[in-house]
């Protein structure tokens, strides 16, 4: 019945396939009936390393929280943490979910908008007191993360 050279292929491949969808299956059925699932181990097998992870950026964050005003390189941020500037950049991205010159002038322009909100400052005043040192700089990173421009953003609070 299976004389052809074709036919023997086929039913090699079928037979194969065969025995990868019981094992697959068998594997499943352990796996469930055991009460686990091989993702929700690996999810919790990964939990400690990312707090650690945070734990160890903590310094970095804290540092930016209280300098943001001045002049923060990135150097200085990974030394603080006790890594090298490239895994600094690769672990501060894994659990912040931003680079850390992109987290940088977002806490900026978000301690921008509460200065325009409370104070009367020029919109130049607010840029330099938040640490950007160039005011166009400053309104395009406001309308990066805001939507608008500093001035738009004070009107709009004054109208409400």
């Amino acid at each position: 019945m299976w004389t052809t050279r074709g036919s023997r292929r086929a039913r090699a491949i079928w037979s194969f396939w065969a025995r990868a969808r019981s094992t697959a299956a068998s594997r499943r059925a352990v796996s469930t009936s055991a009460g686990c699932s091989t993702r929700r181990s690996w999810a919790a097998t990964r939990a400690p390393a990312r707090r650690r992870r945070a734990e160890q950026l903590k310094p970095a964050l804290e540092y930016i929280e209280s300098h943001y005003a001045g002049p923060i390189a990135l150097g200085e941020l990974a030394r603080l943490t006790g890594l090298s500037p490239k895994y600094f950049c690769r672990s501060f991205r894994a659990v912040v979910h931003r680079s850390p010159i992109d987290y940088l002038n977002f806490y900026r322009v978000e301690c921008a908008s509460a200065l325009l909100s409370s104070s009367d400052l020029t919109v130049a005043e607010v840029a330099y007191q938040c640490g950007f040192n160039d005011s166009s700089f400053f309104i395009k990173q406001f309308r990066r993360y805001k939507g608008t421009t500093p001035r738009q953003y004070r009107e709009g609070l004054r109208e409400k």
